[in-house]
């Protein structure tokens, strides 16, 4: 299912602010008052956009290419993970594979894996938030806390 109401501040972390499960807003001179919900989010705000030749070479090149080589792989994993879809979709259709279902899944993928890629991250941090907002930072001792919530 394509998740098209996609929220560019994550509604979990704007609730520390809300009374009543209600936030205020100021936006064009106007205040308003607004269920986390409904603010934040944009329309497929996450979907990819297709990386030409020229930006997967320019992220090679400065984020890769000089990287620590412990790092190398994961960053180029990441890229390829955001840019594999496109060459797969290309495939198919360079080889005349059209097909209303694979390519109906393709732009389901294409519009939700950076949005499912931060649900992830999100994911593990509630834990910590709700930490912070119990005034515990206690799980900046750990390694795995410390890297956990560094990754949020």
């Amino acid at each position: 299912m394509k998740k098209r109401k996609q929220h560019y501040v994550w509604s979990y972390y704007l609730k520390s602010w809300t009374v009543n499960d209600r936030l205020n807003c100021l936006r064009k001179g106007k205040i308003f008052s607004s269920n986390v919900s409904k603010l934040a989010n944009e329309r497929d705000f996450y979907r990819l956009q297709e990386l030409t030749q020229k930006e997967i070479d320019f992220i090679k090149n400065v984020a890769i290419k000089n990287s620590p080589n412990i790092l190398k792989q994961i960053n180029l994993n990441f890229q390829d993970g955001f840019t594999e879809i496109y060459q797969l979709r290309n495939e198919l259709k360079k080889k005349g594979l059209n097909n209303n279902e694979i390519d109906k899944k393709i732009d389901e993928l294409i519009n939700n894996l950076e949005e499912n890629y931060h649900s992830y991250i999100e994911g593990i941090s509630i834990k910590y938030i709700n930490q912070i907002l119990q005034r515990d930072i206690s799980f900046f001792e750990t390694e795995d806390g410390r890297s956990e919530f560094l990754y949020y």
